[in-house]
């Protein structure tokens, strides 16, 4: 084997690897429809490297209700200054 056909089949391999993880990540989603999974997954394998990139992402899951990601300091501060407000007004202390 000379090193185009190992870089060829590395390539492959790796093309193979990424459109099966991310056709489990869409087969396992639960906020997709049947029908949206079946063009997720069609995307994956006849646009092989940008269909992956791009459904990868659509098929994160959304956050949950009462799951913050803090991406600025004023949503930190009011999450405290909520979390006082709570616990001083319901008689903890």
């Amino acid at each position: 084997m000379n090193s185009l056909e190992i870089i060829f089949t590395v390539a492959i391999a790796a093309l193979l690897y990424l459109n099966i993880f991310v056709s489990i990540r869409i087969w396992r989603s639960k906020h997709l429809e049947l029908t949206q999974k079946y063009i997720h997954l069609g995307l994956v394998w006849l646009i092989p490297i940008a269909g992956a990139i791009l459904c990868n992402y659509f098929v994160q899951e959304p956050h949950l209700p009462g799951q913050t990601s803090f991406t600025s300091k004023e949503t930190l501060y009011d999450d405290v200054q909520n979390a006082s407000a709570d616990y001083f007004t319901d008689n903890h202390h």
